[in-house]
């Protein structure tokens, strides 16, 4: 069966109500709703009261919205590679700040794999050997993990049936 949205990893049931999750951060994205009706048709599913869609009364370009501003100012690490576009579209002059510390990352060569099953195995076999011996922390990215699960979840689903209590292959 394929599903657009996983219960528990694309949005959660609390009370009468859904809530979203942050793809990127695996974090409950509060008063956030999705458009287009799909957030009702979620909530007719789930058995819940369906809420009435939001109404746009305006709209307002980010350019003009940072023209509104008398002070704008921020930081990234990718302002420089903008500047020019900076420059022409809010008047903005993007500068370097040199770090406090040297750079004490080590960059290893890239690694690529033919299919995602290898890529997640390879990053299975690196947590468990424990590739960061230094004790360094691993980063994934939580869109990754979600991807992994819902293959796991859609796995688990097409293959596996309990009948009797012995695990069958699905015909």
């Amino acid at each position: 069966m394929e599903v657009l949205l996983v219960k528990d990893i694309d949005y959660i049931v609390t009370g009468n109500s859904i809530k979203l999750i942050n793809e990127f951060t695996g974090r409950i994205a509060e008063k956030r709703r999705w458009p287009d009706s799909m957030q009702s048709a979620l909530e007719s599913k789930e058995g819940l009261p369906v809420k009435r869609e939001g109404q746009t009364l305006g709209s307002i370009t980010l350019q003009h919205l940072m023209c509104l501003f008398k002070k704008v100012s921020g930081m990234t690490g990718t302002a420089v590679l903008a500047a020019q576009e900076f420059d022409q579209l809010y008047q903005l002059k993007a500068c370097v700040i040199p770090p406090r510390k040297s750079c004490i990352r080590i960059d290893k060569s890239d690694r690529v794999f033919s299919t995602k099953s290898e890529k997640n195995i390879a990053h299975g076999q690196r947590v468990l050997e424990g590739e960061n011996l230094d004790r360094r922390k691993a980063l994934y990215k939580y869109s990754d993990l979600v991807e992994q699960q819902r293959q796991v979840i859609h796995q688990l689903r097409d293959d596996i049936l309990l009948s009797d209590g012995v695990h069958q292959k699905a015909k």
